[in-house]
């Protein structure tokens, strides 16, 4: 499949890694700053809360960007998946039918990201109940880990399946949770280069570059894809499985 379809989603991938761009920036520059107000003499406090409020705001931004090109991406690969043939202009046709979703999909799982910031700059930057500080980190920080758990899933709800957008949500999530230990190392797999960013900007942008240019957004999209159904058909079983598929999109598995 990959082989025969180089091109398309090479094209795809480049395509994708411009829609990160903003993302990508972001993060440098807010490395940049935050250690330097860390390595000064005295370091303000009040000025590394303002900055984490800047960058979480800023971060939400980018990433509804990242979400309109997330659409285009993984349209191009369900479709080479569901009808083992895609084109470069199915990217756009996934943006034009998709991109409502997509957008409304990482406004959310920006806002959590948003939350993790302002929760850390208050931990470590405000006077407050530091037993209170300490559980609302920990509560903004599992709300992001279980939305990003069930990503995968979203997908395939956008691709495969005729639901709503929040009944997609609730059944990403419940998925998410079944097979633990796999869905993580997905994540991890999937995002991770994104945290390594924030300790090491330079080396994990030039990975990311690379990664893009040797097909990344394509193979990121087919491991969250292709993971996905093979956690659905095992949790629901392939004959259900094969009931919810949208009418003429594929066949059955």
């Amino acid at each position: 499949m990959l082989k025969n379809h180089f091109l398309v989603l090479f094209f795809s991938s480049l395509t994708y890694f411009v829609f990160t761009i903003p993302l990508l920036l972001l993060l440098l520059s807010f490395h940049f700053q935050y250690t330097s107000l860390l390595q000064s003499e005295n370091p303000d406090a009040n000025s590394l809360f303002i900055l984490l409020l800047i960058a979480g705001s800023l971060f939400a931004i980018a990433l509804t960007i990242v979400g309109i090109g997330s659409a285009g991406m993984n349209g191009v690969v369900a479709k080479l998946m569901i009808d083992n043939d895609a084109a470069y202009k199915d990217f756009w046709m996934a943006i034009k039918e998709h991109w409502l979703r997509f957008l409304f999909y990482y406004l959310i799982l920006g806002i959590f990201v948003f939350l993790v910031f302002a929760t850390y700059g208050v931990y470590f930057y405000r006077e407050f109940n530091a037993a209170m500080k300490l559980i609302s980190l920990i509560i903004a920080c599992l709300f992001l880990f279980l939305y990003c758990l069930g990503k995968p899933y979203f997908l395939l709800e956008c691709f495969y399946f005729e639901n709503g957008f929040f009944s997609s949500i609730k059944a990403s999530i419940f998925f998410g949770l079944g097979g633990l230990f796999l869905n993580v190392a997905l994540l991890i797999a999937s995002n991770g280069l994104y945290l390594a960013m924030l300790f090491s900007p330079i080396i994990g942008i030039s990975i990311e570059m690379t990664l893009e240019i040797l097909l990344g957004g394509a193979l990121t999209s087919l491991l969250n894809l292709e993971f996905g159904m093979m956690r659905l058909e095992k949790t629901v079983g392939i004959e259900t499985l094969g009931s919810l598929y949208r009418k003429g999109l594929g066949p059955e598995r």
